[in-house]
């Protein structure tokens, strides 16, 4: 009896163990369902009363791309800290400005208040003399581009992602493909335009993977390249997390971050002037070697810029 009392024990033990498991299991794919239901429950981000005072835009905007920012602040919810401190600034038209700064500097945040993402806004921020506070956020946002630091492909046709709005011909989207290097890819593809893409674009990384997998400095030249080709009539901002990008690629200005505040902002080579300045100890940090190349490129396409000024 008590042998087999054991045995029983040692079955129920396994029993006990696989239940436990199950309901783990059961719980983990459930938070996909929680989530779906938190989002149903999230504030809407624009009230009915908010829509109907929007300023109405008339023709297309904006049109120069200046950028002026006054007193910005940023607070995110349930933070005490802001993002964003009394920040002011004025881009010009069609600059192409390089932001840079540590992790935490407020670099992201500054792009959000673009887009009127998250967080509560203090100050003002007009974009081409408009304040952006003013107007739908469906109008400011379809007025707006962005690039993510990370690929994303939606389920559907390559033509879909290209053109989730339908809003171009073939050519264009072809010519977009173009630019972007990709063109001859896509030709090879059986469907082209037409070809079918799963969920986050699992069938198509061998596509992807060639020309944006471990990208290098030459990669990023390209890109850059076709950044300052394709976009040369509007106002960039690039969030730069290599100095190489935006010190040797012709950017306009550099902003320097911290702590939510600006630090320095002017044309590349005048802040590598100040041998104490943020930019220039952060240039240090790369080494002796790739201090002195970056500091060159930079002194090179400032002289050739104001040559041409001149």
């Amino acid at each position: 009896m008590v042998g087999l009392s054991l045995s029983y024990v040692l079955q129920l033990i396994g029993h006990a163990q696989w239940a436990v498991r199950q309901s783990v299991e059961v719980e983990l794919c459930f938070i996909s369902v929680e989530r779906n239901i938190a989002y149903t429950q999230l504030p809407r981000e624009e009230e009915p009363d908010e829509v109907a005072d929007a300023l109405e835009l008339e023709g297309p905007w904006p049109e120069e791309g200046r950028i002026e920012i006054r007193d910005l602040s940023l607070h995110y919810f349930g933070s005490d800290r802001p993002a964003l401190s009394k920040i002011t600034l004025s881009l010009g038209k069609c600059e192409k400005i390089g932001v840079v700064g540590r992790t935490g500097a407020g670099k992201s945040s500054l792009l959000s208040c673009l887009f009127r993402l998250a967080g509560h806004l203090e100050g003002s921020l007009e974009i081409d003399g408009i304040e952006i506070t003013r107007l739908r956020l469906a109008d400011l946002r379809a007025n707006l581009s962005i690039i993510p630091q990370e690929p994303f492909l939606f389920e559907g046709t390559l033509r879909f992602n290209v053109d989730p709005f339908n809003e171009h011909t073939d050519d264009e989207v072809w010519a977009a493909l173009e630019a972007a290097e990709l063109k001859r890819l896509v030709s090879a593809l059986p469907d082209k335009l037409e070809t079918r893409i799963v969920e986050n674009g699992r069938n198509f990384s061998v596509v992807m993977d060639e020309p944006t997998a471990n990208i290098d400095v030459q990669t990023d030249r390209i890109i850059q390249r076709s950044i300052h080709s394709q976009f040369r009539n509007m106002t960039v901002l690039t969030i730069a997390h290599r100095l190489h990008t935006v010190l040797c690629e012709g950017y306009d200005k550099i902003l320097v971050l911290d702590q939510g505040q600006v630090k320095e902002f002017d044309e590349p080579w005048v802040l590598l002037q100040n041998s104490d300045g943020w930019l220039s100890r952060m240039v240090a940090e790369t080494g002796p070697e790739t201090a002195m190349m970056l500091r060159s490129t930079a002194k090179e396409l400032y002289l050739k810029k104001h040559s041409h000024q001149q």
